[in-house]
């Protein structure tokens, strides 16, 4: 037996279909576009004043304590 269909019959025992939904809504799409085309401005922010205002050492701490604190 494939081990497609032993993982669709485990999905089934558990009550689940095996499926993938590949059908978008408008506000989905913005959202994950916007999210992505947001990290280019993020790092341009970093990079512009980390490095004249303590060089690479700012760099590294800078992205090293947001870190600390949000994981």
């Amino acid at each position: 037996m494939e081990k497609a269909q032993k993982d669709d019959q485990l999905l089934a025992g558990l009550g689940y279909k095996q499926e993938f939904k590949r059908a978008f809504s408008p506000l989905e799409v913005f959202g994950i576009a916007f999210s992505i085309i947001g990290i280019f401005p993020s790092l341009a922010t970093t990079l512009t004043f980390s490095l004249p205002n303590g060089g690479p050492v700012s760099l590294v701490w800078g992205v090293r304590m947001p870190w600390g604190f949000l994981g």
